[in-house]
């Protein structure tokens, strides 16, 4: 083993967070951040203190289409911050976004792209059906992207970031 991938929910939300990762850095191994970067703050003191090793950021959707889908109260801001400190960072990272309908389409690749200009990677995930939490959402819906709808949505985001990958 390497490394550990520090994930959630969301984990940023433990206040145990500092001490796992000293804990888990002074066993000499690596750690990877897996965040919705709603909790900028903790990313960055994470980042400063030298805690993390590899940010990995969950862009759902535009930022500013994140109420009241995704969260109660509008959380805009916070992304935005987070997608700075990140990009800010020595560290290496990657922005990911699970392709799905109703709430994926080609203009929100677009605007997420436009928000993570000059990005080294911008991750395009296949939305994975076999676990809902809330399968009432997705009732009567088809929303699974095709390999072809994928790929153009790669289209959509590729000149605004470094590399723009499918997986």
């Amino acid at each position: 083993m390497e490394g550990v991938v520090i994930t959630g929910g969301e984990p940023t939300l433990n206040r145990e967070i500092f001490s796992l990762c000293e804990d888990i850095k002074s066993l000499g191994y690596k750690v990877k951040l897996d965040t919705n970067g709603t909790r900028p703050e903790v990313v960055r003191d994470l980042v400063q203190e030298k805690l993390i090793d590899f940010i990995a950021m969950d862009i759902k959707t535009s930022p500013f289409s994140y109420s009241p889908v995704f969260s109660k109260t509008p959380v805009s801001e916070q992304i935005f911050s987070s997608i700075r400190i990140v990009m800010d960072s020595d560290l290496p990272y990657e922005f990911r976004t699970t392709c799905v309908r109703p709430i994926i389409d080609e203009n929100e690749i677009k605007a997420v792209s436009e928000e993570i200009r000059g990005a080294r990677r911008y991750v395009l995930q296949r939305f994975q059906s076999k676990t809902i939490l809330n399968p009432s959402f997705f009732k009567n819906k088809e929303c699974v992207f095709t390999e072809i709808e994928l790929e153009k949505l790669k289209a959509a985001a590729s000149p605004f970031v470094h590399q723009c990958i499918v997986r």
